[in-house]
């Protein structure tokens, strides 16, 4: 934690250490292991007095290999500037950090060279050798049952998904009460009950025939 009131009376607050990101951090992440965060940079004081925090960090964080699901090396760096409010009064840099560091987590990511991974049912083949003429699953390719299916680009956001489907949402009917006999009817429609619309008979009812 670190207290950004020093800076009332000190130019700036010097940054340069190895910072331990907790493994409860990992949990429900793509990330096996991170090693320590090495971490450089100061935080001032802009010209409106708020907190400018400019860091370098360098890292390497263990992940799953997209192909061969092997644990691999990562190594990551970010460079870092931000600037908070004055009303804060102490950084925790671990959460800070941390923000940064789950997005340098990729998408996919494989140091697997396609051309040796095959199965009994199944082998990657390359862009170069989907290309070539003697590309050993051309005839599969052109039967003509083979459907090429369209694969979403990334997976659609809980968020994204939901606002998609607001309009789906039920809502309530609107209805009023008849000012002449406290029918309830639908707004700007003739009461059924009296024929009244507005304080005014507009459809004589067999009851004001009477």
């Amino acid at each position: 934690m670190i207290d950004l009131q020093k800076l009332n009376y000190m130019d700036k607050i010097e940054i340069n250490e190895e910072i331990e990101i907790p493994n409860s951090y990992l949990e429900n992440t793509d990330i096996v292991k991170l090693s320590k965060i090495k971490t450089i940079g100061n935080i001032t004081l802009d010209i409106e007095d708020n907190y400018l925090i400019k860091l370098d960090i360098f890292g390497i964080m263990d992940l799953h290999d997209s192909v061969t699901y092997d644990i691999i090396p990562y190594e990551f760096e970010v460079n870092i500037e931000e600037t908070l409010e004055n009303s804060i009064k102490t950084l925790d840099l671990i959460e800070f950090l941390w923000h940064y560091i789950i997005l340098e987590v990729p998408l996919r990511f494989t140091k697997a060279e396609t051309n040796y991974i095959e199965n009994d049912n199944y082998r990657v083949i390359s862009e170069e050798e989907y290309s070539k003429k003697n590309n050993p699953f051309k005839d599969f390719f052109e039967r003509e049952e083979w459907l090429r299916m369209a694969v979403p680009f990334r997976k659609v956001s809980k968020t994204r998904k939901r606002m998609r489907r607001a309009h789906n949402a039920l809502t309530a009917k609107t209805v009023t009460t008849c000012p002449n006999c406290g029918e309830t009817v639908k707004p700007h429609r003739v009461c059924k009950k009296c024929g009244y619309y507005k304080k005014e008979e507009v459809i004589k009812s067999e009851k004001n025939a009477e």
